[in-house]
């Protein structure tokens, strides 16, 4: 291939790239442009483009996510989707002000661990042994215990000398 048929070929290429179904039509008509699909497609890509019926009534192709008031595609949304048509998520609700927990001026990190001791799914050994992980079940720092979410952040010996030195630990007390 010459230096100038490379180039022609990668104009063709990035020509390509942008192309469009509309591109391949002749305008403001609903058929195809014999020329334009011929230069731009394969002899059987040109047979299976003919061979596609174009509708006078269609309206321009448009990208829309029905779950989003904007119509834009979301995490947020494709999640809510998910966890209300999907699956039967009836065993996941839980009765409480769980919106109270997120609403806190505390950093995001605080309010997941909060959330996450309130809804007993910390990932401790306990509940890591509960779903079938492999793992020891004591608590790693004073190995005398099962590490449960109430003894790491309350019982630990560890934890207790954490919240002293924090001069928090009377609030524990009163907590236990």
């Amino acid at each position: 291939m010459t230096p100038f048929s490379l180039a022609q070929a990668a104009v063709q290429f990035d020509q390509m790239q942008q192309l469009k179904v509309q591109d391949l039509m002749q305008p403001d008509q609903k058929t195809w442009n014999m020329e334009a699909l011929q230069h731009y497609l394969t002899p059987q890509s040109v047979l299976y483009a003919l061979n596609t019926p174009l509708f006078a009534s269609a309206n321009d192709d448009e990208r829309i996510w029905r779950l989003d008031n904007r119509g834009v595609y979301n995490v947020r949304s494709a999640y809510k989707f998910c966890l209300t048509e999907l699956i039967d998520n009836a065993g996941l609700k839980v009765k409480g002000d769980w919106m109270s927990i997120w609403k806190l001026a505390v950093p995001p990190k605080v309010k997941k661990i909060i959330w996450q001791v309130a809804r007993n799914c910390l990932p401790t050994r306990a509940r890591l042994i509960e779903k079938g992980v492999q793992v020891g079940v004591n608590c790693p720092w004073c190995n005398e215990v099962p590490e449960t979410a109430t003894h790491v952040l309350m019982q630990c010996n560890k934890s207790n000398l954490t919240w002293r030195n924090l001069n928090l630990s009377h609030y524990i007390e009163q907590a236990l």
